[in-house]
């Protein structure tokens, strides 16, 4: 059978798009797919088909080509890790256009850090606003991963990975003198409602659940245990300024909104192109 009535075969058979079957084979081939027609051996090919009936099943592209593209940048992932989405990009976005404001230095928290697409995409682009860099994760094979997107994509000595629950916070701020510094949170924290209808199928079978599901009300309390720790760090330790940076599941404009006001908490909200709020900068 010639290759080229194969691959149209696999499309028709199993109704997937042309672009995630080339996607495919550049993954086994690591050059232009046009060169697949340029082989003799096809055995791969049956490989090839073995990723196709996965997509079919629901599996996640990503986690086929072990790669995810996030702000214009290339992350490893694997089923131990959330795959970035271009919704974080908002709070990325959001973050950079707050430090490009203010021109001056932080220390950038990540709580939650999985591919750690967020803070890796900051020091990426604007490495200057980043006297240091932390990022915090209770998933020892996450951080694994953290680890190796660094390598491919920052080599700041001042970066590091701690396997750490955010309610023991202090263990890290007491270490430091942070009393008149400036510090950025940010955080992609579990905030689905327990068992949402809205979330797709892909995602709630083959993503980490522990890294998305949280609460049986709102799906905000994490969020909520996070902004009393940071309050209640600042006020102790007398830090200067805490500027929070989150991610929200698009229903929870008004929980937010009630909880912050009952803290008495500066915020903005941040929508994203399609008017869906996303993301919240809380001045702690």
């Amino acid at each position: 059978m010639k290759k080229s009535i194969f691959i149209k075969n696999m499309i028709e058979k199993y109704h997937i798009p042309p672009s995630s079957l080339e996607k495919i084979i550049i993954k086994y081939l690591w050059w232009n797919s046009k060169n697949l027609f340029l082989q003799e051996d096809i055995s791969f090919i049956y490989e090839i088909e073995e990723d196709v009936k996965k997509l079919t099943h629901w599996y996640p592209l990503a986690y086929i080509l072990w790669q995810a593209e996030f702000y214009g940048l290339s992350f490893f992932v694997d089923e131990n890790t959330l795959i970035p989405r271009i919704d974080t990009e908002v709070l990325v976005r959001s973050v950079l256009d707050y430090c490009w404001e203010k021109k001056t230095k932080f220390f950038l928290f990540d709580i939650g850090t999985w591919t750690w697409c967020i803070p890796l995409s900051l020091n990426f682009y604007s490495p200057e606003f980043f006297k240091n860099t932390i990022g915090i994760d209770i998933s020892a094979n996450a951080l694994k991963i953290a680890k190796k997107n660094k390598e491919n994509l920052v080599k700041n000595k001042k970066i590091s990975f701690l396997l750490l629950d955010f309610h023991y916070l202090e263990s890290i701020i007491q270490e430091i003198d942070y009393k008149n510094k400036n510090l950025i949170f940010t955080a992609n924290l579990p905030y689905i409602k327990n068992w949402d209808e809205a979330l797709e199928k892909n995602v709630e079978v083959y993503e980490p659940q522990a890294a998305l599901f949280w609460g049986k009300d709102t799906g905000f309390e994490m969020y909520e245990d996070l902004i009393k720790k940071l309050i209640v760090i600042k006020k102790e330790k007398k830090i200067k300024n805490i500027d929070l940076f989150i991610e929200i599941w698009y229903n929870q404009a008004e929980c937010s909104k009630s909880f912050l006001e009952e803290k008495k908490l500066s915020y903005r909200q941040i929508f994203d192109t399609n008017k869906i709020l996303r993301t919240l900068f809380i001045k702690i």
